[in-house]
């Protein structure tokens, strides 16, 4: 089985686009962390952002790609160093 490797850039606004790859995601990659890392930073309503947490259990499939409106996650193939491309979803 192909290994996975998710880059997510630390500048997700998970929120702002509603969770989109985290639901999308058939195999459960995707965690909603809070943005701030330390307590004192927090509001009493944190941001959040989305982590690849569970990547192991990326199949390569980059339903994940398209989903993010501001094109912030990339999947690569950790044998060759391959991308994973996806064209972007049509507008309906």
């Amino acid at each position: 089985m192909a290994e996975y490797k998710i880059k997510v850039k630390k500048s997700c606004d998970a929120e702002s686009c509603g969770f989109r790859c985290q639901e999308a995601c058939p195999r459960g990659v995707f965690l909603a962390v809070p943005a701030e890392r330390h307590k004192e930073k927090q509001s009493i309503y944190p941001r959040h952002r989305i982590t690849p947490r569970f990547s192991y259990f990326c199949d390569g499939c980059g339903i994940c790609i398209p989903i993010c409106p501001s094109q912030r996650i990339k999947v690569v193939l950790k044998m060759t160093g391959e991308k994973i491309l996806k064209k972007p979803l049509a507008n309906k």
